[in-house]
């Protein structure tokens, strides 16, 4: 699940994970939540959105074993702090 600043989910945002070989975007719902297609084991992957010109980084994925790895609560912080 994503959250804003003010702790409410973020709604209808893109989700971007990006690592060495390019990018994966996903669709974020009216809850907050996204998936995103099976990632590489071993591979580092970092999670951003966007908020207006701005990519605001959400975390890191790091899948340590084959199938779906749950992110947690990833937390947008207020810019500029």
């Amino acid at each position: 699940m994503v959250l804003g600043p003010g702790g409410k989910p973020v709604k209808r945002a893109v989700a971007v994970v990006i690592n060495e070989t390019g990018e994966i975007t996903a669709w974020i719902d009216d809850e907050g939540r996204f998936t995103l297609p099976s990632l590489l084991v071993g591979w580092t992957y970092e999670v951003f959105t966007t908020r207006g010109n701005d990519a605001v980084k959400l975390g890191v994925a790091a899948p340590k074993a084959p199938g779906p790895l749950d992110l947690g609560t990833l937390r947008m912080r207020d810019l500029g702090k």
